[in-house]
């Protein structure tokens, strides 16, 4: 319905057309819910056409309000002065659009490429839609019970399947600038791409980039971008690798920040599965690698680049060296003397000169560019690992044992361990097979089985994510040592824990004073 509605706006249809097929719609829904005429225990199919209908005016109310408001007419208020907690989602729905149509149905965060092209798409044929007609509905039961009216209306929510509420995507806090139905439109736009995303590879791209631009102007900074992959990662929570897909092929179309994707990593919900689940980690090395390989494919080309510009330089001094050569021969002419060489090979001479400078010319502009794209991209590098270390930090000072009673993993490993005894009774032993079938006595009675590590949860989420520490800081070193001062300043100052210091300089090879056991 919403294409229609798009391709009314776009001249493609007759907004005529389109009316009369909300006027079926409306007045189907209206003899369903008759109990006279009707069979009202199908209400879900009477609401159901009219959230279609109302569902496409944010795109196309203003133009088809030009041609026909008859339909709009058929909601009243009726005066009940419901609670918002009481409303279902339909009464928000209607309440919006009436907002909206009292504002001029004025709706920026709905994009109008159209209009752009309005000039053509007026001088161009409109078509007429078919008459539609709705499919008919079972009769109610002759005799019309609690039991008989509530299976109907059961069967009619399976087939008609209704939204009840908001989806509430985005926490107040972060829509205190959103009117309700601009939250509809992101909603309706977000319900879009996780149905497209739900199909195969080549879908993904396509609707990724349709739909770029919007998700791109609804999710502009880092907490959007967050929430957003937070609603991505819900939609896939059974297809991790389709999650891990879906948020790379949204970082290459750089929908989303590499800083956006480490937020949502130490997100309190994936934190607490640091040591359980590889999913945010697999996503996180996607963002830093892809970071990482941009700037080496970034020094490639400028290294490229700069070699090409040095053998441009030579081919541009050599054709103005020839074309002064040219320029400064004598030439007889019908028994003269005349400056200059063939005029036919003195043009040919001006035009490669001329073509070589402009090759250099260009060459350098595009040296210029790729070595701003490199400044650019070292700058998100220094903050992608800063914010990463910085977190990296936060939560593990929350977790790990206070320092004076950890000093090495080997601590950490023993800090709950208990000694397990194994104590045989003296009249009994215990009896194994061995490899070659025969018994043989275990350990003889009395004997206890200690140094064996009990590990708590806690303390194995703390040894899973150091280790994650240096997992991150072994592959990327060359570009983690240039930040290093920085690092230090303002990560690993003298309160950090020393075991996440420990793994840090694991990682990077850093020679430290402190002597360790891990």
């Amino acid at each position: 319905m919403r294409l229609l509605t798009a391709l009314t706006c776009s001249k493609v249809l007759q907004p005529a057309s389109l009316v009369i097929v909300f006027e079926t719609l409306l007045s189907s829904s209206a003899t369903t819910v008759d109990e006279e005429k009707g069979n009202p225990s199908w209400q879900a199919c009477a609401d159901f056409y009219i959230t279609c209908i109302l569902s496409c005016l944010p795109w196309g109310g203003a133009e088809l309000i030009e041609v026909s408001d008859t339909g709009l007419s058929f909601f009243e208020d009726d005066g009940t002065g419901k609670d918002l907690a009481e409303k279902d989602f339909l009464e928000d729905l209607w309440e919006w659009i009436q907002v909206l149509s009292s504002n001029g149905w004025k709706l920026d965060r709905v994009p109008r490429p159209h209009l752009s092209f309005e000039a053509q798409l007026v001088a161009g044929k409109s078509h007429e839609l078919r008459p539609i007609s709705c499919p008919a509905l079972p009769d109610p039961p002759a005799a019309l019970s609690e039991i008989t009216y509530g299976e109907q209306r059961y069967i009619a929510g399976l087939k008609y399947p209704q939204r009840l509420c908001r989806l509430n995507i985005f926490p107040a806090s972060k829509t205190e600038d959103l009117q309700p139905i601009d939250c509809f439109v992101v909603e309706e736009y977000l319900l879009d791409v996780l149905f497209f995303l739900n199909g195969c590879f080549t879908h993904l791209i396509t609707v990724l980039e349709r739909n770029g631009q919007m998700i791109a102007k609804i999710c502009p900074d880092h907490d959007k971008q967050a929430m957003l992959i937070s609603e991505v990662s819900s939609f896939w929570k059974n297809n991790a690798q389709m999650t891990a897909i879906a948020i790379d092929r949204m970082m290459g179309y750089r929908l989303i920040s590499n800083l956006a994707i480490v937020r949502w990593v130490f997100s309190p919900t994936n934190i607490e599965q640091f040591h359980t689940s590889d999913c945010p980690w697999e996503i996180l090395r996607n963002a830093v690698s892809k970071t990482f390989n941009r700037i080496s494919d970034l020094r490639k080309e400028i290294s490229s680049l700069k070699k090409s510009l040095v053998s441009a330089e030579r081919a541009t001094a050599q054709a103005k060296a020839e074309l002064e050569a040219a320029e400064s021969k004598l030439t007889l002419v019908d028994g003269e003397p005349v400056l200059g060489e063939n005029p036919v090979r003195l043009k040919h001479l001006k035009s490669h000169a001329e073509k070589t400078e402009e090759e250099e010319v260009s060459m350098l502009d595009s040296l210029d560019a790729k070595e701003a794209l490199l400044a650019r991209a070292l700058t998100e590098n220094e903050e992608l690992f800063l914010s990463l270390y910085r977190n990296f930090s936060n939560v593990l000072a929350e977790r790990l044992p206070d320092a004076s009673k950890v000093g090495t993993l080997q601590d950490l490993k023993s800090i709950n361990s208990d000694s397990m005894a194994v104590d045989l009774e003296e009249s009994s032993t215990m009896v194994v097979d061995n490899d070659n079938g025969g018994p043989k006595k275990s350990q003889s009675n009395g004997e206890r089985v200690n140094n064996v590590y009990n590990i708590g949860e806690q303390e194995q989420w703390c040894l899973s994510t150091l280790g994650y520490v240096k997992a991150f800081s072994r592959p990327y070193a060359s570009e983690i040592w240039p930040l290093i001062e920085k690092l230090d300043s303002e990560v690993l100052t003298d309160g950090v824990h020393p075991l996440f210091r420990r793994a840090v300089y694991s990682g990077l090879h850093r020679p430290t004073s402190e002597t360790s056991s891990d």
